[in-house]
C-alpha cells in the first residue's frame, strides 16, 4: 500500500475540518450522496473525477490541487479524499493489476490523464513559498520506513523529534514564545489522543491540532497551513510528554540577548540627569529640598517612560508622592523615610548604566509597562483571603488570594484605582461587584471556591477581570479547607528549602512565587516596636525553629494588627487553636520573614 494510501486510512473528520472547515465537510457528505465520485491511483498521486471537476490527492493533503476555482481544500478535494479513505484497498488492488499488464508505458498514460486541464494549478503550487516546516518535513519523509509499519508511539516520538526547539521558536515572534511555554504551565487543559494523526485538543485556545509525519501533514482548526502558534505549543507539548525536553530546559529558552533594542545614546544622557539630581539630594539632605522637587521628578519619570524604563519610571513617581507628602508634614513621611527612596533609585540608576556601558541587557531592570494576559484553562480556585492595599505610587484598592486545588499553583485579583485627586478619603469597596459574571461581593468571592472557565492571567499569576471569562462558585473555601493540608508547611527548614527553589532565577522573583500556607507549632513573642513602628511576633515550628513575622503600622493594617493581638490573647487563655498563616515571604538584613496576609481555621 503507498503511503498516502496508508494516510487516508488514519484521517478522520476532524482532521479534515481542520484543513478546510466543518461547512465543507458536510456540504461534501451530502454531495457524495447524489454525484458520483471516481478514484485510481497513479503512482504516490490519487487521481479523482468529482462531475466535471479533476482532483489530484498529493501529499501533503493541503497540497491538492483541483481544477475548480475555489481557493484551498475545496469540498471536490474532501469528497475526493472520502471516497478514496472508504475504496482504498480494492483501487490498490486494481492499479497494482494494472501495472503488471500495462508496465510503464500504462502508468505514463495515467499520469498524462491525471495532468489534463491541471497545468496551471500545478505551475501555481510550484511558483509558490516553501514553509521551513515543509523542509523539515522532506528530510523526515526520505528516514521513513513505511507509515503502515509505524506504532502510536513511535508517531509521537517522531513528531517530538521532527523539529528542533530553535526552529519552533523562529516560527513566532518572542512575546508569542512566552505566552505558549506559559500556557503550557497548565498541560491539564491539553488533551493529548494518540494515533498514526496524533490529536490535541486544547481547551485553552479552543483549538484542535492534528500532528503526524512530515509536519506538513499536520493540520489545525486555525486552517493554518503554515507553522502557527497552534501547532508549536501542540509539538512542545508533545516534547514535554515524550521526554524530549523538559519543563526546564524550555524555560530557558525565554532567555536572550535583547541588549541591541536599548538605545545607549538616547538612555544614558538621561540616567546621568536624574542621578545628578538625586545625588545631590542625597548630598544637601532632606531639609533643603526644593519645592519643585516632585515636579521635577515627575519630569523625569515621563523621560523614563520615553526610554522603556518601566521599574524606574514607577519608583520615580513614587519618590515624587513621597516628596510631596514629606513637604506637606504627613506623619508617615519622615526624613530616613524619604532617604531610602533616593538611595534605592540612585542604585538602581548605577546599575543600569553599567550594564548599558557594558553591553549587557537591562530588560530585567527596566521592567515591563504592561503585562501580557493569556489563557489558563480551567482553574478550580480556592478563595483563602484578601487584603486591602495602599500604594506609594497613589493607587488604593484590593487583593484577593485564590489557591489552585490541582496543581497548588497561587493566583491573585486585584482591583486598585487611583487616588492622585482625591481630596477626601473613599470608602473601603468590600461590597463592590466580583468580576467574571458572579453575583457576589469581593469580600464573599474571597472565601469561595470557583470553577473559572476562560479566564486570563499574566506571568504574575494575576487574574485578569476579562468578560469572555465565566465562574461558578460551587460553595465556600471555609467547607472544604482540608483540601489545603497538603501545601501547608509546618517544618521550617523544608519552608526555606521550597523558597530558595521557587526563586533560583531573578525572573521566578514574583509575588505568586513567594506565597505560602504556613502552621506553625508556637507564637512567641508578640511586641510593638514603637521605633520601627510595626507589630513583630514569632512563629515556631515543632524543632524550635523561629520564622519572623511583621506588620508595619499603617492605615490600612490597624484591624489585621488588631486581629493578631486578639489571637495572641486568646492563645494565652488557651481558647483558640493555632491557625494556619497565608503569608508572603521575603528576605530583610539576611533574614527569611513572613508578611501575614490572612489566619485560616482548619
Amino acid at each position: 500500500m503507498s503511503e498516502l494510501g496508508s494516510f487516508l486510512k488514519a484521517v478522520e473528520d476532524d482532521y479534515l475540518i481542520g484543513l478546510s472547515n466543518k461547512g465543507i465537510v458536510k456540504r461534501s457528505y451530502k454531495d457524495l450522496e447524489k454525484e458520483q465520485v471516481s478514484v485510481e491511483v497513479a503512482g504516490e498521486q490519487i487521481i479523482g473525477q468529482v462531475g466535471n471537476e479533476k482532483v489530484i490527492l498529493q501529499l501533503p493533503l493541503s497540497n491538492s490541487i483541483c481544477t475548480c476555482p475555489a481557493v484551498g481544500m475545496c469540498k471536490h478535494i474532501v469528497m475526493t479524499i472520502l471516497t478514496a479513505k472508504l475504496d482504498g484497498g480494492r483501487t490498490e488492488e486494481t492499479v497494482a493489476e494494472s501495472n503488471d499488464t500495462g508496465g510503464k508505458e500504462g502508468e505514463e498514460k495515467k499520469q498524462d490523464k491525471a495532468d489534463t486541464g491541471l497545468t496551471n494549478a500545478v505551475k501555481m503550487k510550484n511558483n509558490a513559498t516553501v514553509d521551513p516546516m515543509e523542509e523539515t518535513g522532506r528530510k523526515i519523509d526520505s528516514e521513513r520506513t513505511g507509515a503502515a509499519e509505524t506504532t502510536e508511539t513511535d508517531t509521537v516520538k517522531k513528531i517530538a523529534d521532527s523539529i528542533s526547539v530553535e526552529q519552533l521558536k523562529k516560527a513566532v515572534d518572542e512575546k508569542e514564545w512566552k505566552r505558549i511555554i506559559q500556557e503550557l504551565k497548565s498541560r491539564d487543559a491539553l488533551r493529548i489522543t494518540q494515533g498514526m494523526i496524533v490529536t490535541v485538543q486544547d481547551a485553552a485556545t479552543g483549538m484542535t491540532v492534528h500532528l503526524t509525519t512530515p509536519l506538513e501533514n499536520s493540520a489545525c482548526t486555525c486552517h493554518s497551513k503554515k507553522l502557527c502558534r497552534h501547532k508549536v505549543k501542540a509539538i512542545l507539548a508533545l516534547k514535554l510528554e515524550s521526554g524530549v525536553i523538559s519543563g526546564e530546559e524550555l524555560k530557558e529558552t525565554q532567555k536572550e540577548n535583547t541588549a541591541d533594542k536599548w538605545d545607549k545614546k538616547q538612555i544614558l544622557p538621561v540616567l546621568k540627569q536624574v542621578q545628578n539630581t538625586l545625588g545631590e539630594m542625597l548630598m544637601t539632605g532632606s531639609v533643603r529640598i526644593p519645592m519643585e522637587a516632585a515636579d521635577t521628578l515627575e519630569r523625569y519619570a515621563i523621560s523614563c517612560h520615553r526610554e522603556g524604563l518601566a521599574n524606574l519610571e514607577l519608583k520615580l513617581r513614587a519618590l515624587s508622592e513621597r516628596v510631596k507628602a514629606y513637604q506637606g508634614r504627613h506623619a508617615d513621611a519622615t526624613a530616613e523615610v524619604l532617604s531610602e527612596g533616593v538611595t534605592e533609585i540612585y542604585l538602581l540608576l548605577l546599575q543600569l548604566g553599567t550594564l548599558l556601558e557594558s553591553g549587557e541587557d537591562i530588560s530585567a531592570l527596566a521592567g515591563e509597562f504592561r503585562s501580557e494576559y493569556t489563557k489558563t484553562g480551567e482553574l478550580l480556585l480556592m478563595g483563602l483571603g484578601m487584603r486591602h492595599f495602599v500604594s506609594s505610587t497613589g493607587y488604593e484598592g484590593e487583593t484577593l488570594y485564590f489557591l489552585e486545588t490541582n496543581t497548588g499553583e497561587w493566583y491573585t485579583y486585584t482591583v486598585a484605582r487611583p487616588t492622585f485627586y482625591d481630596r477626601k478619603p473613599r470608602q473601603r469597596t468590600y461590597g463592590n461587584a466580583a468580576p467574571w459574571g458572579v453575583s457576589t461581593t469581593l469580600a464573599q468571592l474571597a472565601s469561595s471556591r470557583i470553577r473559572l472557565r476562560d479566564g486570563k492571567a499574566n506571568a504574575e499569576h494575576r487574574l485578569s477581570s476579562t468578560s469572555q471569562a465565566s465562574a461558578e462558585l460551587y460553595g465556600e473555601s471555609t467547607a472544604d479547607r482540608e483540601r489545603i493540608l497538603e501545601y501547608v508547611k509546618e517544618d521550617f527548614a523544608r519552608l526555606w528549602e521550597e523558597y530558595s527553589k521557587r526563586l533560583q532565577n531573578p525572573e521566578d522573583e514574583q509575588e505568586y512565587n513567594k506565597l505560602f500556607l504556613i502552621r506553625p507549632a508556637a507564637i512567641s513573642d508578640m511586641h510593638y516596636d514603637e521605633i520601627g513602628q510595626r507589630l513583630i511576633f514569632y512563629l515556631e515550628d515543632q524543632k524550635g525553629r523561629r520564622l519572623r513575622s511583621q506588620l508595619t503600622y499603617a492605615k490600612q493594617e490597624a484591624a489585621a494588627i488588631k486581629s493578631l493581638e486578639r489571637l495572641r490573647d486568646r492563645l494565652e487563655r488557651n481558647k483558640a487553636q493555632i491557625p494556619v498563616f497565608l503569608g508572603s515571604i521575603y528576605v530583610e538584613d539576611g533574614e527569611c520573614v513572613l508578611y501575614p496576609i490572612e489566619t485560616i481555621e482548619i
